[in-house]
């Protein structure tokens, strides 16, 4: 991490300045000390570190559907095999796939 390019920013509480007449300064570590709620300052973390994540997140939510589909798919393979009569093996199926493409298409909206 560089001064040129930190991770995250802290900005100072616009009312920690108001009553000096100063201007807000940044700090890349929180600096000031804890006060009142609506005297914190903000942290900003970089956009693209943020992208990145979110991106990871999504792949796990996806990869998570797919092991719990495969998972399901086989428990009701076992019930067919032990002799249950179900219903719903095909709208499971269909249920699983459709959660499987909104996690798809909630990561390349992400």
């Amino acid at each position: 991490m560089s001064l040129v390019d930190p991770e995250r920013i802290w900005l100072q509480s616009h009312q920690d300045t108001t009553a000096l007449g100063e201007d807000r300064l940044w700090c890349q570590d929180k600096v000031w000390p804890n006060g009142p709620e609506d005297h914190e300052p903000t942290e900003y973390v970089r956009a693209d570190l943020y992208a990145a994540l979110t991106r990871e997140l999504s792949e796990a939510r996806r990869n998570a559907l797919e092991e719990a589909a495969e998972i399901a798919e086989n428990r009701t393979r076992d019930f067919c095999r032990e002799g249950f009569v179900l219903q719903g093996p095909s709208y499971l199926g269909q249920t699983i796939a459709a959660a499987i493409r909104k996690a798809g298409e909630e990561g390349n909206n992400g």
